[in-house]
């Protein structure tokens, strides 16, 4: 008796542990259905130890009928939760679906950014190869107008070289040949200037000897020797001038095949600007072009950012709505162990040796001791992270839930090294 008595006991505090799981969820506003008002739902909870503690047998018909309603009320609570479950995997599906799209936009906007970067690229090397086209050009020029510049200064000497021997021929020479100059001291005089030219040109010695007496005679006075003599020195100066001329006129040549070249030269010098001015524009529209497709990926790195986290946020609401999905089938479980409990099955508990119980001590339904712990305790946030993922059936989209983060973390690598 003492051992049966033992057993009662026992299989009594279980039952009121085990009620008191059903009565708690019955007023637990995360467990039931909304629609129902809490005064009915207390008024469950309150008749749950009445209803539930006797076995089936033995219960009366309004037992049986208040628990019927509990198991109605626990049925409504468990279709609700089924839905909120399946509106919350629609939503991590349809936020999977709207991260995937994010992340192609930003494989797309990358790969214009590479397109852009190339193009940009290509058209830097395009004006450096113009500008240094331009430099050569211009080079070019630079050299041609130089050379112009010296083939003047050397005309310009020849000019004057030129100018010094017609003043020779025509100041000093012609005046003494034309006995122009009557005095004698200033006839000396020009005669002595043209001998002095007349060496620096390299005349003989003795023909600069003869020189002085046949132009110091009058004209009439002046015999074959002395005609020879000035026919010899007018033939020097007009074979000096003549060279210079021939050197003149052989510069003048040059210089306009030189300025027709350097003509030439800077019309290649324009076309050169053009070009240059042309591929700058162009190099400065396809910067542009690529800054647009890096701002543009740059929205798409933080469009995905946005939506990675709405999609970590819908997760874990799934998260949290199935762990209380689970806790709402412990607690079925629980209740539909209490409400199926008959009299032969407690004898049968009852002839159990008790050494057996002392070895292993009376366990309450699976979910019991969890759900017990729920009701004493204050209740945790609905997705908290802390609460064990083994509570948790998985579901077809949760199994999912990692793929879309795991691109999102690729792409942003791969945007990072771009």
């Amino acid at each position: 008796e003492a051992k049966r008595a033992k057993v009662d006991g026992d299989q009594t505090d279980d039952v009121g542990e085990r009620i008191a799981v059903v009565a708690a969820a019955l007023t637990d506003e995360r467990l039931v259905l909304p629609s129902v008002s809490s005064m009915a739902l207390q008024m469950l909870a309150s008749g749950a130890p009445f209803a539930l503690r006797a076995p089936l047998e033995e219960r009366h018909e309004f037992q049986t009928r208040v628990a019927g309603q509990i198991r109605e009320a626990l049925a409504a609570g468990a279709a609700h939760i089924a839905a909120q479950v399946a509106e919350a995997e629609a939503a991590v599906g349809s936020a999977a679906a709207e991260l995937d799209a994010r992340i192609a936009k930003l494989h797309a906007a990358a790969e214009e950014v590479k397109a852009a970067t190339n193009k940009v690229d290509e058209h830097r090397k395009a004006h450096a190869e113009r500008t240094k086209e331009l430099s050569s050009a211009r080079d070019a020029s630079r050299s041609t107008a130089a050379r112009v510049k010296e083939l003047k200064r050397e005309q310009a000497a020849h000019e004057k070289e030129r100018a010094k021997f017609k003043a020779v021929e025509d100041d000093c020479l012609n005046v003494l040949v034309s006995g122009a100059c009557t005095e004698e001291k200033d006839a000396k005089k020009l005669s002595d200037k043209l001998i002095k030219e007349m060496e620096r040109m390299g005349t003989e010695a003795s023909l600069l000897m003869s020189v002085p007496a046949v132009l110091m005679k009058k004209p009439e006075e002046r015999r074959g020797f002395d005609e020879m003599v000035i026919s010899s020195v007018v033939g020097i100066l007009q074979s000096r001038i003549q060279a210079v001329d021939g050197l003149v006129a052989d510069i003048a040549s040059r210089e306009q095949e030189l300025q027709a070249e350097g003509e030439r030269q800077d019309a290649v010098v324009e076309t050169a600007m053009a070009a240059v001015a042309q591929a700058r524009e162009a190099m400065t529209e396809v910067e542009a072009a690529k800054q647009a497709c890096e701002d543009a990926r740059a929205s798409a790195q933080t469009e995905v950012e946005e939506f990675r986290f709405a999609h970590a946020a819908h997760v874990d609401k799934l998260t949290g709505i199935s762990r209380e999905q689970q806790r709402m089938r412990d607690i079925s479980d629980t209740f539909e162990a209490l409400a199926g409990r008959s009299t032969a099955a407690l004898a049968a508990d009852a002839e159990q040796p008790v050494a057996a119980d002392a070895a292993a001590p009376a366990q309450p339904a699976a979910g019991d001791a969890a759900a017990v712990a729920e009701v004493a305790d204050e209740h945790p946030v609905v997705g908290d992270s802390a609460a064990p993922a083994a509570d948790i059936e998985a579901t077809p989209v949760m199994k999912q839930v990692d793929e879309p983060m795991a691109d999102a973390t690729a792409v942003a690598v791969e945007v990072g090294g771009a």
